[in-house]
């Protein structure tokens, strides 16, 4: 299955109905199809499948930790718990 026909697959079964015992109505906000093997993600806001962004990582998560926050360019950011 292609990102596309996963998007396409997405587009019929998001949810948008009225919950039957509260006031509150049930939408799909965005749909999000995943391609992690190419780091890239689909994403449909609004119920609006046809304008599909796609975003691509370009490098690896990084992890930052409290040296180099505390030693970093960026002074006035404190670490906090």
């Amino acid at each position: 299955m292609t990102e596309l026909d996963a998007m396409k697959l997405l587009s019929h079964v998001k949810p948008d109905y009225k919950h039957d015992k509260h006031r509150w109505n049930v939408v799909a906000l965005w749909s999000a199809v995943y391609n992690t093997g190419e780091g890239k993600m689909k994403i449909a806001a609004n119920k609006d499948y046809g304008n599909i962004y796609t975003f691509k990582i370009n490098e690896p998560c990084k992890v930052i930790d409290r040296e180099s926050i505390e030693h970093s360019a960026y002074p006035d950011v404190k670490w906090s718990h």
